[in-house]
């Protein structure tokens, strides 16, 4: 759960470092389509996770 300002820029930290890493699972030549498809579902559902913790964290702001 974000509770502060720093937790909420670790989070979008986060984000990116997870979409750098489904960049660079799609760019492997070395594993095959059904793993990197298994890699890439499992970053995703965690982006999804951090991206409700961002909003539920930019909605207690807002208040």
């Amino acid at each position: 759960m974000i509770t502060d300002e720093d937790t909420y820029l670790m989070a979008l930290s986060l984000l990116n470092v997870l979409r750098r890493r489904i960049r660079r699972i799609e760019s492997m030549d070395e594993i095959e389509e059904k793993q990197k498809q298994q890699k890439i579902e499992e970053i995703t559902k965690r982006i999804d996770q951090v991206k409700e913790e961002i909003r539920a964290y930019k909605a207690s702001t807002l208040r």
